[in-house]
């Protein structure tokens, strides 16, 4: 029996039409934009502007009345449809939506654009409540969708005559508008919270790092010291160990705290006329004993005169340095490592090379992301926090070059090939006089 006292309108015409077949066809015309032929012999423009200026004074006012038994049709679907959605919410949703249909209907009867705002404000409140409790974008979507055909289900069954083409149309405008104040709202509270989090990690690296470098000041001294009043230990193993690992640490307490210098926007380069060759022997120099240690080659190809670039002798460096010891630090004991320094036209090109564990292609686009590694999961065993890269790219994009990433697999080896423009002839002249 229809709702309201109004007739249903099988009863009056004695056409019995399939509930899904009003439902589809509608939810068809919605996505034909901006004209479409609905096969009546005529186009139909879908204007919004114009549509929200025509009166339903019919269709808006059942929405109105019925809003509390729309809702209990949407609930009732809903359990069915979205299983996985948050129920605490939709038992928001059972006592706030009401409130938004009623508002829809005012609108649809009421003919006027300003009267229309109303269920969009009404939309952004639900789309906050959506991602407050965890929903996902598609469930905040297919639940208006499915609010959609539960309004015309009920319209095509309470009408006395059939739900006019127009009268579709404006039920769907009234419902995308509402999905996308929706999505604006579930979206903006998504880039907050994201930027937030981003906010307070950086903060923890910075907090992080200052007090681990606090830490290691006075241990790094105390070696010094001791090496001074005892000479005979600096040989010796134990002392060799915990040098070797203060100086690790170190490094990567420094590269720790660039990390959340480079995110803040802090991490600033001095630039200067530089020769890339003394750059590249000295990262040779400082990686060789590392490298040595574990059994393997260092394999060294650079020019004979010098490259000059505009950059930052400590921060190209590390670059250099960064990539040594990630293509050492992933290469089994035995294999060996390529550096090669190249002018090529305009750009001064660092290649470096190791026969160690590769990287998968599905890691291959993301590996100078932060935290990201090429070996990952619980059978990781060659340490790091995945930060070397991520600093290597942000160091090189502040000297205006770039930095890729090449593997032909994993247990195929990988290169990493960094491109820096080449200094004027004035900067060259100044670096090598």
């Amino acid at each position: 029996m229809a709702l309201g006292g109004a007739a249903p309108r099988h009863g009056k015409t004695g056409v019995e039409r399939p509930r899904e077949l009003v439902c589809d066809r509608v939810a068809g015309m919605m996505e034909i934009a901006p004209i479409t032929q609905f096969g009546f012999g005529t186009s139909m423009s879908i204007d919004p502007a114009q549509l929200w200026l025509e009166r339903f004074r019919e269709i808006g006012a059942l929405i109105e009345t019925h809003a509390d038994t729309l809702v209990e049709r949407w609930s009732e679907r809903a359990l069915i449809e979205q299983p996985t959605a948050d129920d605490v919410f939709r038992a928001e949703l059972r006592d706030s939506l009401p409130e938004w249909l009623r508002a829809l209907g005012r609108a649809l009867a009421k003919s006027s654009p300003a009267a229309a705002s109303d269920h969009r404000v009404l939309a952004l409140e639900h789309g906050e409540q959506r991602w407050h409790v965890g929903w996902k974008l598609g469930e905040v979507v297919r639940d208006y969708q499915m609010l959609r055909l539960v309004i015309l289900d009920f319209l095509d069954a309470t009408l006395p005559q059939p739900l006019q083409t127009r009268e579709c149309m404006a039920v769907g405008l009234g419902i995308d508008e509402a999905i996308g104040a929706s999505i604006a709202a579930y979206v903006r509270h998504r880039d907050q919270a994201m930027h937030t989090a981003h906010q307070r990690m950086n903060e923890f690296l910075s907090v992080l790092s200052h007090e681990l470098r606090n830490f290691l000041a006075p241990l790094t001294s105390a070696l010094d010291v001791q090496e001074l009043q005892q000479p005979d230990l600096a040989g010796s193993e134990m002392h060799g160990i915990i040098r070797r690992s203060t100086e690790h640490l170190t490094r990567l307490v420094g590269d720790l705290l660039d990390v959340s210098r480079a995110a803040a926007g802090k991490l600033v380069i001095e630039r200067g006329p530089v020769d890339l060759l003394e750059i590249a022997q000295r990262a040779v120099e400082i990686t060789r004993a590392t490298i040595t240690e574990r059994g393997q080659r260092l394999h060294v190809d650079l020019p004979n005169t010098p490259l000059v670039i505009s950059g930052d002798a400590f921060r190209l460096t590390q670059v250099l340095v960064n990539l040594l010891h990630n293509a050492c630090k992933y290469s089994p004991q035995g294999r060996s490592i390529y550096l090669q320094l190249r002018e090529e036209g305009k750009e001064a090109v660092a290649r470096v090379r190791d026969e160690g564990i590769g990287i998968a292609p599905e890691t291959l686009p993301e590996i100078f992301k932060l935290f990201v590694q090429a070996e990952s999961g619980p059978a990781r065993s060659s340490g790091g926090l995945g930060i070397g890269l991520a600093l290597v790219s942000k160091l090189v994009e502040l000297h205006g070059g770039n930095v890729s990433a090449f593997s032909a697999g994993a247990g195929q080896g990988s290169e990493f090939v960094v491109r820096l423009p080449i200094a004027t002839n004035s900067a060259t002249s100044e670096a090598t006089g």
